[in-house]
C-alpha cells in the first residue's frame, strides 16, 4: 500500500511526497496541483526512501490540449538502472495523467538503442505506435526514434502492465 504526504511551499509550490511499498519516494514539486495549459510540466524526484539518495526524475508534460494527450520521460542514474524504479515512478504520475489531468493517451518516446526504457514503457502496457528512422540529429549522428503509447480506457480497463502494486516491476 502507498502513502502519500502532501505540503504547501512558502513559494506556493505544492510538494506531494508518495511512498512506495519498495522503498522508493517521489517527490512531485509544482506550482500548483494540476496542469493548467498545453506545454506545461510536471517533474518528479525520486529517492530511496532508506538513504534519501536521488536515483531519477519522472516527469510528464501535456502535449496537446484539444487531443488531450501527455508525454511521460524519466531519466535514472545508470548505477540504479535495472531496480524497478522507473517503472515504479511511473505508476502514480500516470496515474495523475488519467485520473486527475483526465488525459486521453499518454506516449513515451526514446532511441531504439535504450532497450531498458523500452522494457520500462512495455512494462507499464504501452505499445509500440511509431518506428522514425534517423529522424534526428543528436550528438554527431542520425538517430531513430520509438513511440510507445497508452489509452486512458486501457488504464482504466486494467490491461496497461502489470499489477500497480506488483512487486515484480
Amino acid at each position: 500500500m502507498r502513502s502519500t504526504v502532501t505540503r504547501r511551499t512558502r513559494a506556493g509550490c505544492t510538494t506531494t511526497r508518495e511512498h512506495s511499498p519498495r522503498g522508493v519516494s517521489f517527490a512531485l514539486k509544482t506550482a500548483g496541483s494540476a496542469l493548467r495549459a498545453e506545454g506545461e510540466g510536471l517533474s518528479a524526484a525520486v529517492e530511496l526512501r532508506a538513504t534519501g539518495e536521488l536515483v531519477g526524475d519522472i516527469s510528464l508534460l501535456w502535449a496537446s490540449v484539444p487531443h488531450r494527450q501527455g508525454e511521460l520521460g524519466f531519466v535514472f542514474h545508470r548505477a540504479h538502472h535495472g531496480n524497478g524504479y522507473a517503472t515504479e515512478a511511473a505508476w502514480p504520475m500516470l496515474a495523475f495523467a488519467f485520473e486527475d489531468v483526465g488525459l486521453h493517451r499518454v506516449i513515451g518516446r526514446l532511441e531504439p538503442r535504450n532497450r531498458g526504457s523500452a522494457r520500462v514503457l512495455e512494462k507499464l502496457g504501452m505499445r509500440q505506435e511509431a518506428h522514425l528512422v534517423e529522424n534526428e540529429w543528436v550528438k554527431g549522428e542520425w538517430q531513430s526514434e520509438l513511440v510507445y503509447a497508452l489509452l486512458a480506457r486501457e488504464w482504466r480497463d486494467g490491461s496497461a502492465g502489470a499489477e500497480r502494486d506488483d512487486d515484480r516491476y
